[in-house]
């Protein structure tokens, strides 16, 4: 063979290879860029997609740009909680932009990345406690602004360039190969709208039985938050603290570029509340609400006229959130509304979607005391009911509050142990 001949045979072999790549990478889409339909059995469950949330989901924002009017942004409970699809969102196009365990700078940015390259008019923000510990971060300031600064593009080019790229790569083929290799057993599911579906969470519950699941969601979050260290009440810096300004300055940029900010205080479960409490964090929970109400009526005294941004507690002690947790050695019996303390099943965000934009929905009605929208006027009422139902569940809860205290100490044992080691 003449080597002309040979190298145009090889470059046929390419071109064969890279259409192949191509459609492969279009047909499986492991990222959800290029709406390709989904098919039961060889692509709907993309898990690549959960592997590399926090930057699969402003790419799918960036390659679409435009496309939506409304986020959903915070932690997985939000994820997997809060649909983008229920109806009471009404016309109002949704895409749910939360990740796991982000802090309050997290937070900011993905806003501002989310700003950039969509015409948002409303943002509903899910916040938790944990957000506003300013010594826990799960990736820096700088990984942050280095990953969105990457996947922002200035010009179509550009970014019709990083999808060609996306399209031919051998990280999206061995990514479309993990697709369907794993379609049958997914893990975790995510809609094209970024929405979590926990399917290993249910798997969990039915192995283990869920007082199973949730101590050792109560241990892992008395660990790494609640007691961590002997200053760890002071990482809860109230209103002068870094993750304060981060949702400061997030609520002075949402009102700037005319976005309904909408703040939700998630509905974890009163296990994880009374183990703050066991902490000794009560206090700064308090002020941590008293700080985000004093900021919004602050934003709101500035703007007269204008629609305030509001805040929604669904927090604490009520109907839902002191759901029965079964017996341990149970395995059967499985909870209406939660998987652990920390995440609360999908009925509980639509509840929380219903609450917050008034929706009726003929087949479910939300609790009264589910929800509670927080101002100057009515915070200190609020946060003495609230003792009152937490010393109500206590005394009712006997169990739960041991098991839960125990944990505490053994925690605080651990520390204690780890710091004499150190010296």
């Amino acid at each position: 063979m003449k080597f002309s001949s040979y190298l145009k045979f090889l470059a046929c072999l390419v071109a064969i290879g890279s259409v192949a790549v191509a459609g492969v990478n279009w047909i499986i889409d492991p990222f959800y860029l290029f709406e390709a339909p989904r098919i039961s059995g060889l692509n709907a469950a993309k898990t690549g997609f959960f592997q590399h949330l926090r930057l699969m989901k402003p790419l799918v924002l960036e390659a679409k740009r435009n496309a939506f009017d409304t986020i959903i942004l915070g932690s997985s409970r939000a994820e997997a909680g809060l649909d983008p699809e229920h109806p009471a969102w009404g016309p109002s196009k949704v895409y749910n932009l939360s990740i796991p365990a982000p802090n309050m700078y997290e937070l900011l940015r993905y806003y501002e990345f989310a700003n950039e390259v969509q015409n948002l008019r409303t943002v509903v923000l899910a916040l938790d406690f944990s957000q506003f510990d300013s010594e826990s971060q799960t990736v820096t300031n700088y990984e942050v602004d280095h990953l969105l600064q990457s996947i922002h593009a200035s010009s179509d080019h550009y970014r019709a360039s990083n999808l060609v790229t996306t399209l031919f790569s051998s990280d999206a083929l061995s990514a479309s190969m993990r697709t369907v290799i794993s379609q049958h057993n997914p893990k975790v599911e995510h809609t094209p709208l970024g929405f979590g579906i926990h399917a290993w969470r249910r798997v969990e519950a039915a192995r283990i039985g869920q007082r199973a699941v949730f101590i050792d969601n109560d241990k892992q979050y008395i660990s790494n938050h609640w007691a961590r260290n002997g200053s760890t009440a002071n990482s809860f810096g109230g209103s002068q603290s870094k993750p304060m300004a981060y949702f400061r300055q997030l609520v002075e940029e949402s009102r700037m570029n005319g976005t309904q900010l909408i703040v939700v205080l998630s509905p974890s479960h009163a296990r994880e509340w009374s183990s703050i409490w066991a902490a000794g964090l009560w206090p700064q929970v308090e002020q941590w609400k008293r700080d985000l109400v004093t900021i919004l009526a602050e934003d709101a005294a500035r703007h007269p006229g204008k629609d305030p941004s509001v805040l929604w507690d669904f927090s604490g002690y009520n109907s839902i959130t002191t759901e029965a947790v079964p017996q341990g050695g149970d395995t059967n019996t499985q909870m209406r509304w939660y998987w652990e303390a920390s995440h609360y099943k999908k009925e509980v965000g639509d509840m929380i979607l219903e609450k917050i934009f008034d929706y009726h929905n003929p087949k479910q009605q939300v609790p009264a005391d589910f929800g509670i929208k927080l101002t100057l006027e009515n915070i200190d009422e609020h946060l003495q009911a609230m003792r009152e139902q937490q010393l109500i569940w206590h005394l009712q809860h006997q169990q739960d509050l041991q098991e839960i205290m125990g944990f505490v100490k053994v925690a605080q044992k651990e520390r204690r142990l780890r710091k004499d080691k150190k010296v």
